[in-house]
């Protein structure tokens, strides 16, 4: 809005999204997760959206084929719709073969189980308006690896790690950093907790009024 309509900074008001109460963190039992997805029981890297461009996937993809050298029992689980894959995506895929699970779309209790038992969630999206699936992740208590974009570092903050999203390398280095280092996740864990619990709808509705009624008093 500033830079593009150079609307005036003090005129612009920003009314954080929220997470709902339902994302919090669970146990989720590994027999299930086998069950029902066909994820092992070792750490996986967790993945929530569709494969459009901007969520840049195929990156991802170069970086989780670098982890799987230092952490061969590692997978990678992808959830959401499917279908939209380039050829590049499509190749990556297929080179990672039955380390990637697919399960497609879930449940929201599903999802939920999914973000609490993740070893890393990982966002490395090229541009998004808020970015709601890093939030979820660490309400419920999932270390969280995202890119330095857009919003993103607005939700992420300092609880996660943020990287270049265009960089396989450091994608891979900072999930590495999570999968192999319990240390490292566990104060994740909480950090990301305590960065959650600032975005409420409460605190959404309460700025979003408080716009409203700074347009009315100086409708300029």
């Amino acid at each position: 809005m500033v830079d593009l309509l150079g609307v005036a900074p003090e005129r612009v008001a920003v009314a954080p999204l929220g997470v709902e109460p339902r994302f919090h963190p669970i146990h989720a039992d590994p027999v299930m997760l086998a069950h029902r997805f066909g994820i092992p029981p070792d750490p996986f890297v967790l993945w929530v959206g569709t494969p459009e461009p901007r969520k840049n996937l195929s990156v991802l993809l170069r970086a989780f084929a670098l982890v799987r050298r230092r952490a061969p029992h590692c997978s990678l689980v992808l959830v959401g719709g499917d279908g939209m894959e380039d050829r590049d995506t499509a190749r990556e895929l297929e080179l990672l073969g039955r380390s990637v699970i697919r399960p497609g779309v879930v449940t929201d209790d599903e999802l939920v189980a999914l973000y609490s038992a993740t070893t890393c969630f990982v966002f490395p999206s090229l541009y998004e308006g808020f970015g709601l699936p890093p939030l979820e992740a660490m309400a419920c208590g999932a270390p969280v690896v995202a890119a330095n974009r857009a919003s993103i570092p607005e939700v992420v903050g300092d609880a996660g790690i943020l990287v270049d999203p265009t960089d396989p390398d450091a994608l891979a280095d900072a999930i590495e950093r999570v999968v192999l280092n319990p240390q490292v996740a566990s104060d994740m864990r909480g950090r990301g907790l305590a960065r959650a619990r600032d975005f409420t709808w409460d605190r959404c509705a309460q700025h979003t009024i408080a716009a409203y009624r700074a347009a009315i008093d100086d409708p300029r």
